[in-house]
């Protein structure tokens, strides 16, 4: 039987289409007042425009230099789009999700596209299957930096992805994954998680440290640009951190120290996310598993020893 083939510009595009006209159709059918331009994103994208406007981060011409935002690379997105084109808050926001949802279209296509034809097939069941995971949806179409979260988070993934497939690391990679760290600064964490895994998992596939030294270089592009952010605002917690009294040292204090009381207040928030979602990761999961390399194609190298 002749393979169906799709050359890869028309693939990737016709992925992003697929996931923007599905997450399109389903947010006509809810009210917009129930998720659209949330205070965050307004707060965020109004330090942008502050930005422009009188040339430091702030809320008040005549106020102190303050990191008002919990979205570096929101606030900056927006400055760019505001001095270039005078884009309204509204205009910003819709055009943020549109793109962003058709770029996680595009990164998952580009995880399934060793067969096209079954990645458009897999491509169109997790569009669908997102747009009903309700908390993923209407926070993704809320103007807030969650669209930019989800695709930088879909890109680095798919970076981990490409190169174990390609057997080389691309810095290339590195970008999303420094701007992942700088949508929502505590994403840090889990794309440190993640680079440990992939990191390890290379090292044991190929024996070679390629994807260590990326971390590293990930670490260090991110440690010099929280140094940066130290220098301007003389703080690394920023003021949105203060005035909803988030004190990391509070909570590593309660983790030490009442850590019962802690860790039932986290496994009630995760139960209530994981029972609202969990449905996902099955699916998500069995679609991945078609994308990645079946185990005849795939095998651990051996440390070879003189």
């Amino acid at each position: 039987m002749t393979k169906y083939k799709l050359n890869i510009t028309g693939y990737i595009i016709l992925c992003g289409t697929i996931f923007a006209s599905v997450f399109a159709l389903h947010y006509a059918f809810i009210d917009p007042n129930l998720y659209e331009f949330r205070d965050d994103g307004v707060i965020t994208m109004s330090v942008g425009r502050h930005l422009v406007e009188y040339g430091f981060f702030g809320v008040s011409p005549s106020g102190p230099i303050v990191e008002a935002s919990s979205s570096p690379v929101q606030t900056l997105l927006y400055a760019a789009a505001y001095a270039l084109t005078g884009a309204s808050f509204k205009m910003f926001a819709t055009v943020q999700t549109y793109v962003a949802t058709f770029l996680i279209g595009v990164f998952c296509g580009l995880i399934f596209a060793t067969d096209r034809l079954i990645g458009l097939i897999c491509i169109g069941f997790m569009a669908i299957g997102l747009s009903f995971v309700y908390p993923f949806f209407l926070w993704h179409g809320s103007g807030m930096e969650n669209a930019l979260t989800h695709t930088l988070f879909a890109a680095s993934v798919t970076g981990m992805v490409l190169m174990v497939r390609k057997e080389r690391v691309d810095w290339a990679w590195a970008l999303p994954m420094v701007l992942c760290c700088f949508a929502r600064p505590e994403l840090i964490v889990w794309i440190a998680l993640l680079l440990g895994v992939f990191s390890f998992f290379f090292w044991r596939a190929f024996r070679r440290l390629d994807a260590l030294w990326l971390t590293l270089g990930i670490g260090a592009v991110c440690f010099a640009l929280h140094g940066l952010r130290f220098a301007y605002f003389e703080a690394l917690l920023p003021n949105t951190a203060i005035a909803q009294q988030i004190s990391v040292g509070d909570r590593l204090d309660a983790l030490l120290h009442r850590s019962g009381e802690a860790l039932a207040e986290t496994k009630q928030i995760a139960s209530k996310n994981f029972s609202q979602g969990a449905w996902w990761i099955g699916w998500g999961g069995a679609l991945l598993m078609i994308a990645l390399p079946k185990p005849r194609e795939f095998r651990f190298r051996r440390a070879k020893y003189s």
